[in-house]
């Protein structure tokens, strides 16, 4: 037998048929040389557009298991939120692996883990190191509230990265630190008043779906008497791999970075 063909045949061996649960492990997977393993993805992955293209298995919180089997999936890859469902197709007797996304060591861990320490997987992450190194030195006294989502009513519930996701080793990485404290949760629900009492010196909107009404949104955030709006610092980032913990994160930390400058 040709060695060619031997090896193609030892490689559909070790192949697999993945279903990936949310769009950052998808992204990896894909970033990491393994985007033709990967037969299913949940509803809102966008990128890239082979994994766009691909069967949608439901919503990040409610995939549809039945989607899922039909798939006839050989593993499928959740976050820390997918622990009962994982068990549940456990179950089933389907193969499942739950990985950690929530800081920027653990997405590299789990881009070494996927990528099985390709040389492809090797330079991703070494991409994503290069850009930690690049703003290291950076200092910056602000004080700096992360915001999910642009919306125009601030009494309504406001959706923040509390300390112990990426998002804050990423403004500290700026130089700058978190308005929230290390006594509320990782995404905490602020009140308006809340809002007023944390008087953050930057507000950074991580605004991936803008809405028409954006303008009278940002408005209200600059009628809120807090520092940040006195002092023009209501920053709105439209960026779509803004929230993603994947590779991208690389591109996360330079434009935070360079917005608070």
């Amino acid at each position: 037998m040709p060695l060619v063909i031997l090896l193609l045949l030892t490689l559909n061996l070790y192949a697999e048929r993945i279903i990936a649960l949310s769009p950052a492990i998808a992204e990896i997977l894909f970033a990491v040389g393994r985007g033709s393993e990967v037969v299913g993805v949940s509803d809102h992955t966008v990128f890239p557009k082979e994994a766009a293209a691909l069967p949608k298995v439901g919503g990040y919180f409610q995939p549809n298991i039945e989607t899922m089997l039909s798939l006839q999936p050989t593993r499928i890859i959740g976050q820390s939120n997918h622990t009962a469902l994982l068990q549940q197709l456990q179950h089933l007797h389907v193969t499942t692996q739950k990985v950690n996304l929530e800081h920027i060591d653990s997405i590299i861990e789990t881009m070494a883990q996927l990528g099985h320490h390709s040389a492809q997987a090797q330079a991703r992450i070494a991409a994503i190191r290069a850009t930690q190194k690049r703003y290291t030195d950076t200092v910056s006294s602000q004080r700096v509230l992360i915001v999910f989502g642009l919306v125009s009513d601030l009494r309504d519930p406001i959706y923040v990265s509390g300390p112990n996701l990426f998002f804050n080793e990423i403004i500290t990485l700026c130089g700058a630190s978190n308005a929230v404290t290390a006594t509320l949760p990782k995404q905490p629900v602020l009140t308006y008043e809340t809002l007023i009492a944390l008087n953050p010196d930057t507000v950074l909107i991580l605004n991936a779906h803008p809405a028409p009404d954006a303008d009278k949104a940002l408005q209200a955030w600059y009628d809120v008497p807090i520092a940040a709006a006195k002092n023009g610092r209501i920053l709105v980032l439209n960026d779509d791999f803004i929230t993603i913990p994947s590779h991208r994160i690389a591109q996360s930390i330079a434009t935070i970075c360079e917005a608070l400058q």
